[in-house]
């Protein structure tokens, strides 16, 4: 019998991180996805700000670049995720958390302070990319 897959939703800082430093622990994360040990829950707002974001690191980077729709399978689309408003201190971060909550997440991970500050939402443990290295693989990056 296989061990379920753990859901996670990620920041947009975690793919600007894995554009500019491969061996990040953010990289790491998504290399997880890559490789189908995790599944990256996200909603069309969370992946809206990505392309637009992405993107432009992209056009004024050469070389950094990301395949989202390796990061964004469409398996993993949340549908009808409610608005939650005001949680966090920055209400560009509050479409991270109503995706995790509409989809069970089992974690949040991102490099946002903000975010961070909060600890977990609803129960869904949010944290930085090096702690959900540790806590995904039992060993961790620097």
């Amino acid at each position: 019998m296989s061990e379920k897959k753990l859901k996670i939703t990620i920041d947009t800082n975690m793919l600007v991180a894995y554009m500019f430093n491969k061996k990040s622990s953010s990289s790491r994360i998504l290399e997880l996805a890559f490789e189908g040990a995790v599944d990256i829950v996200w909603s069309c707002r969370i992946k809206k700000e990505a392309e637009l974001i992405t993107r432009k690191i992209s056009r004024a980077v050469p070389g950094a670049g990301i395949d989202l729709e390796k990061v964004f399978r469409q398996e993993n689309k949340i549908e009808n995720v409610p608005d939650i408003e005001n949680v966090s201190e920055d209400p560009d971060d509050d479409k991270f958390l109503a995706c995790a909550a509409a989809s069970g997440a089992d974690m949040i991970v991102s490099n946002d302070k903000h975010l961070l500050n909060l600890k977990n939402f609803r129960g869904i443990p949010i944290c930085d990319a090096g702690q959900a290295v540790k806590m995904l693989t039992g060993k961790g990056r620097r």
